[in-house]
């Protein structure tokens, strides 16, 4: 980035749709858990974000760019849309309430035993969250029939058909 050189990469998108890519590297960022790289995209004509974790090749180019003034306001996460978020009821073992304490913070357990917890979680209705859901194992069941859980459970019905 400090050489102001050209950067070329592979990127799967969210849906594993893959891509090469030639940036002009500005900025490195860290939100919610993920590293991202911020730079202009030649084939779009637009600044992007780029999750560091879905790059695959990289290749830094001899080419080098005069720097664009940065759109601030298009860069910072505010700038991004937002999911919907809703709010659900996790009833979970105690085997695994660091993990929501470390993710949610203390204020979102309430009514517990010696062997469970209940936890308000706030959450964006989309895949990451149903994996991140299902990662808890058996250790956590979302209660409710709101329209959350509904989606959650033709999404859970989804992967057993890929053991069927």
């Amino acid at each position: 980035m400090q050489a102001h050189q050209l950067v070329s990469f592979t990127y799967s998108d969210r849906t594993g749709q893959g891509s090469t890519r030639q940036i002009e590297p500005y900025r490195l960022t860290y939100k919610g858990e993920r590293w991202y790289i911020q730079g202009y995209s030649l084939e779009r004509a637009a600044f992007r974000t780029f999750r560091l974790s879905r790059i695959k090749t990289v290749t830094f180019l001899a080419t080098t760019f005069d720097p664009r003034p940065l759109p601030e306001e298009q860069l910072s996460w505010g700038g991004f849309d937002h999911p919907v978020m809703t709010e659900i009821t996790l009833v979970a073992d105690n085997v695994i309430r660091d993990v929501i304490v470390e993710r949610f913070g203390r204020q979102a357990i309430r009514d517990e035993t010696a062997e469970q917890f209940t936890a308000t979680l706030e959450l964006p209705q989309r895949e990451a969250t149903y994996r991140f859901l299902l990662s808890l194992g058996v250790h956590a069941r979302v209660t409710g029939n709101d329209p959350f859980l509904v989606a959650f459970k033709q999404y859970t019905a989804m992967i057993l058909t890929q053991y069927q």
